[in-house]
């Protein structure tokens, strides 16, 4: 049985004309051109297909590990939701996206410490943040901690390393 995922990659392949692509020549037609999903979901599906096995890496290029020809595509063909996420049982448990959500949560529950307000405020100012300065949540709970001083030394270095593997 062909999985989700194939039909995707042999639709955005067969549609490119290409056998070879750059990762975003495929997870930009998902988010802007067909308006599947945001950018953000696509690039995570990217990722999971090559966790999955699905694609090879070779330098900045993504070539499929399958026969893309021998995939058929129904016609009206739109993917749900599910394939784009990465399945919990298959994310090691030191990956950036766990990292990020731990210290996130460490960095709350340090201000909380510190301050009179509740982790809901503390969440409430913190989108406030993300939104008005176009932040990362780990960037804006720096930025929280800062308006109430509170010592954040310690994290601003792993901060960094979110951020600079991010980009």
């Amino acid at each position: 049985m062909v999985d989700e995922t194939q039909i995707v990659l042999a639709f955005l392949f067969k549609r490119s004309g290409k056998t070879t692509v750059k990762e975003s020549e495929l997870y930009l037609p998902l988010s802007l051109e067909l308006g599947w999903f945001t950018a953000s979901q696509a690039h995570q599906f990217v990722q999971n297909a090559l966790q999955q096995g699905f694609l090879q890496k070779e330098n900045d290029h993504v070539t499929p590990s399958f026969d893309i020809n021998s995939v058929d595509v129904p016609v009206g063909f739109k993917p749900t939701q599910t394939s784009f996420h990465i399945k919990k049982t298959q994310q090691k448990p030191d990956s950036l996206s766990q990292v990020s959500s731990d210290l996130l949560q460490t960095l709350l529950q340090h201000i909380e410490q510190h301050t009179d307000k509740s982790n809901q405020q503390l969440q409430k100012e913190l989108d406030i943040i993300i939104k008005e300065k176009s932040v990362i949540p780990e960037v804006a709970a720096l930025i929280l901690a800062r308006q109430y001083n509170v010592e954040t030394d310690d994290s601003i270095a792993q901060v960094e390393r979110i951020l600079f593997k991010k980009t």
